[in-house]
């Protein structure tokens, strides 16, 4: 899995024309970090993926699935000139309550299933288009946690 989302930062990368220094020079981290994970070797982080998306608009779905979106990753604008924003407390809301339901239930994420588990659920409740109250994403959660 890592594999598939490294080679897809890559693609990122070089639909952006940049080398990995100044991919990382923008992103806030070092090419070796970049290196690392377009080769695989590590996840990116929750953070990162955030900082990506920021930064360069690319979609997180297609980054964790290779689904949906551009080839590229990067979204075109709508036609209204509109781009959906990651709600980013959601996400981080997402991460801190997976962390807690998993740690209740006994169950060990690493970063990479952390991480993947948590855009998941996160795309999930935002493409439900209602309310995202606290219970709900709970409920959600536990139900990914307890399987």
């Amino acid at each position: 899995m890592s594999v598939d989302i490294g080679n897809r930062v890559r693609s990122i990368r070089n639909a952006l024309k940049l080398n990995q220094r100044d991919f990382a020079a923008r992103l806030s981290t070092s090419s070796g970090r970049i290196s690392e994970i377009e080769s695989g070797k590590s996840m990116p982080s929750g953070d990162f993926l955030l900082r990506l998306h920021q930064e360069f608009n690319s979609d997180l779905n297609w980054l964790m699935t290779g689904m949906q979106g551009s080839a590229s990753g990067i979204k075109e604008p709508s036609l209204s000139g509109q781009n959906k924003e990651i709600d980013q407390t959601l996400l981080e809301r997402v991460l801190s309550m997976l962390d807690d339901i998993a740690r209740a239930a006994g169950k060990r994420w690493n970063e990479n299933e952390r991480v993947a588990c948590a855009i998941r659920v996160y795309n999930h409740l935002v493409r439900e288009q209602e309310v995202v109250t606290k219970e709900k994403i709970e409920r959600v959660l536990r139900l990914v946690v307890n399987g």
